[in-house]
């Protein structure tokens, strides 16, 4: 089974350094929100930065 990657046509993570490739899940992060107060603004809505 190949788990290196070859990069520049000459060099392979495996063969050459030792290093395999393993299977990992990074989940997406989740949405950071700011709001401002916008003064003189109508009280209920506020500004997403």
């Amino acid at each position: 089974m190949n788990t290196g990657v070859t990069l520049d046509d000459r060099i392979h993570t495996e063969r050459d350094w030792g290093l395999r490739l393993l299977s990992i899940y990074i989940p997406m992060p989740g949405v950071k929100t700011q709001e401002v107060d916008i003064p003189g603004g109508d009280g209920d809505r506020k500004s997403v930065v």
